[in-house]
């Protein structure tokens, strides 16, 4: 004679089994989802600022000419896809601030610059922007002082 099956042993190992079977299968399910979708783009947020701006008399000049150095963007990376930073703006102001323009635009990865504009014995501001797609714009490196 054989002895009874628990009956409540069997129910166990069959809902453990198919708890098992299921969570694989939500798994499996789940990855092909992943690797099927596309993403949504990304929403373009402006570049992080470039950093410590400084200025300094250009060399052999007759006091026209200013030299910019600056430390690029954190966001300036030589292998991110897509570029968050484009570019840099450089600005200059007089010393009160009046007369604030855009000197130019130079490439990511971009130093220095050299403002060959300048009106002798005039002090000026400058700052230095970072550029993003459309017309995103970081907040400006600034000189303390002007020069």
């Amino acid at each position: 004679m054989t002895p009874p099956r628990d009956c409540s042993f069997c129910h166990l190992r069959r809902t453990v089994y198919l708890v098992v079977s299921l969570l694989l299968l939500f798994a499996t399910v789940s990855q092909d989802i992943a690797v099927g979708q596309e993403s949504a783009p990304a929403v373009p947020v402006a570049p992080a600022p470039p950093s410590q701006l400084t200025a300094t008399d250009h060399p052999h000049d007759a006091g026209t000419a200013i030299d910019l150095r600056w430390t690029v963007s954190p966001d300036d990376l030589p292998d991110r896809r897509p570029r968050v930073v484009t570019g840099y703006e450089i600005i200059r102001s007089q010393a009160d601030g009046s007369e604030r323009e855009a000197l130019n635009r130079v490439g990511f990865d971009v130093t220095e610059y050299t403002d060959r504009t300048c009106v002798r014995n005039v002090p000026y501001l400058y700052e230095v922007v970072a550029l993003g797609t459309g017309d995103l714009r970081s907040e400006p490196a600034r000189l303390e002082q002007p020069v």
